[in-house]
């Protein structure tokens, strides 16, 4: 069954941020595609097994875990060690002096994203996802199936000739 899984995707728009992504699978073993719900990734594996004269015993739909950067949490550090350079070499910190949460939230933001697009443009971010939640799903009834070019009748049972 991994050749239903080789159907490229199609208008699969990459997760951002910490949003739930889902996809789906025909051997709970191998999963593809990032869709925003549960429903829409069970929809986008009936959409691939539509006419298909072979079908799966199954849909599986789970839960996508991406692989944790840990590159959240970074800010407060970042201000601790930028007023202690600053400190040392008897440089100016108060344009950091007075943070509230909400910049220091804004920081953290702005580090993740940087550290995400540092790891991905070096090829540095493990293509390994976990998937969690699994559901599984009956797989849609066999539409139609290929007719032979001709009419004849074969005979049944064993030749014996």
């Amino acid at each position: 069954m991994t050749s239903l899984m080789s159907e490229p995707e199609t208008d699969v728009k990459v997760p951002t941020g910490n949003r739930r992504w889902y996809s789906y699978s025909f051997d709970r073993e191998t999963f593809a595609g990032r869709f925003a719900s549960r429903d829409e990734a069970l929809r986008g594996a009936q959409d691939l097994l539509r006419d298909r004269t072979e079908m799966p015993e199954a849909i599986y739909v789970a839960r996508r875990i991406p692989v944790d950067l840990f590159e959240r949490g970074h800010g407060k550090e970042l201000v601790e060690s930028i007023r202690h350079q600053a400190r040392s070499n008897g440089g100016d910190v108060s344009y950091i002096k007075h943070l509230d949460p909400d910049d220091l939230d804004d920081l953290d933001a702005a580090i993740a994203r940087c550290i995400r697009e540092w790891a991905k443009r070096r090829e540095l971010t493990p293509d390994v996802e976990h998937f969690e939640a699994v559901s599984e799903h009956p797989a849609p009834l066999v539409t139609h199936v290929d007719q032979p070019e001709t009419d004849e009748v074969g005979p049944l049972g064993p030749d014996r000739s």
